[in-house]
């Protein structure tokens, strides 16, 4: 074999390796696909011993250009190393706990260990242990996660293996999706939202304990979502005064995002007419915003979370000071809006 077709055949498995551990959501893949990713990196290394070694390799088919799709392709000498050396390492972690590469139902019991539904406190309906483990295999609960006949002292096993790296993954996106309700309840105020807030805290907060970790309180992760001082408007949903106090923010929420949305879409607006209509709408939001902003200020003192949109409430307001409408045009906009039909059927007859 020419020099030539041993660089092509080294090349070709190279990206093979590169593929396969992609594929292998490196090292997330079961068994089979790692032994697999195992069984090429065997024969890459066999083909880069016949060209001198893998640096070796890989230099001289950069050279005749068959590593055109790596920007830095030196660098894979070492990222093929610790590619192998984590395949060893998980190889090894494998015969440990005992799944078999040429087992397909291993396979099954690597994806359902490693699959984030499997991290659930419904589905646990408590602590995780061995014997609720049992119970759901049994019962084939998880929405098709288990088929019924699944070797549960060998998934447990596996469980513990990938535990922490799967619940540490989980409480990341929990935290993320707990953010964003956060962020839509203290926008909307919507009493479902504070359900679902609540409901996502709680999830966070047992996947912590199963980590073993103290979780955040709820009151910081408002914090950082939102700002300081508002999970009492969550907690306290009830309490009279915190009622009128979230009565009073959404009031100003709402008026401050129309008035700003109204106001971008005249600036972009394409015809003048289009532009005009707009700030109509712009200005009665604004008048709306400005009519309720010194209570809301004096409330965005009690939960400083909000302090920072008085400011840009003012922001908006010095921007829409100097429009000029038509008060008749103006009027049948504020008619159109508030919905006072009567109003507006007069006014087109007249």
């Amino acid at each position: 074999m020419t020099l030539n077709h041993e660089l092509c055949e080294f090349s070709s498995l190279l990206m093979d390796v590169m593929s396969m551990y992609y594929r292998c959501n490196r090292f997330d893949g079961q068994p089979s696909m790692v032994a697999q990713l195992e069984e090429a990196l065997n024969k890459l290394m066999e083909e880069a011993r016949k060209l001198g070694g893998l640096g070796q390799a890989i230099r001289l088919a950069t050279e005749e250009g068959m590593l055109y799709r790596y920007r830095n392709p030196m660098k894979l000498v070492e990222r093929i190393e610790k590619i192998y050396a984590k395949v060893r390492e998980q190889m090894a972690t494998f015969k440990k706990i005992g799944l078999e590469p040429d087992n397909e139902s291993h396979d099954h019991v690597w994806i359902v260990a490693t699959s984030p539904l499997l991290y659930s406190r419904s589905l646990w309906k408590g602590r995780m242990s061995l014997e609720r483990l049992k119970e759901m295999v049994r019962n084939e609960e998880g929405e098709g996660l288990f088929y019924g006949d699944e070797d549960a002292e060998l998934l447990w096993r596996v469980i513990q293996v990938v535990k922490t790296k799967m619940l540490e993954k989980r409480v990341s996106e929990q935290l993320k999706k707990l953010h964003e309700a956060i962020n839509m309840l203290f926008n909307y105020f919507l009493e479902a939202e504070r359900g679902h807030v609540l409901e996502l805290y709680e999830e966070y907060r047992w996947l912590m304990e199963e980590l073993g970790k103290t979780p955040k309180s709820l009151e910081a992760v408002v914090a950082e979502a939102w700002g300081a001082g508002c999970a009492k408007l969550l907690l306290d949903w009830d309490d009279p005064e915190v009622r009128r106090d979230r009565e009073t923010l959404d009031e100003f929420m709402t008026a401050l995002r129309s008035a700003r949305e109204w106001h971008r879409q005249a600036e972009e607006a394409e015809s003048r007419l289009e532009a005009i209509s707009n700030l109509m709408r712009a200005r009665y939001f604004a008048d709306k915003l400005r009519k309720i902003l010194p209570e809301a200020e004096a409330v965005a003192k009690k939960y400083a979370g909000y302090l920072r949109f008085i400011g840009e409430a003012e922001e908006v307001l010095r921007s829409l000071e100097e429009v000029k409408v038509s008060e008749e045009d103006y009027e049948w906009v504020r008619m159109e809006l508030e919905g006072d039909q009567d109003s507006l059927d007069k006014y087109l007859v007249e």
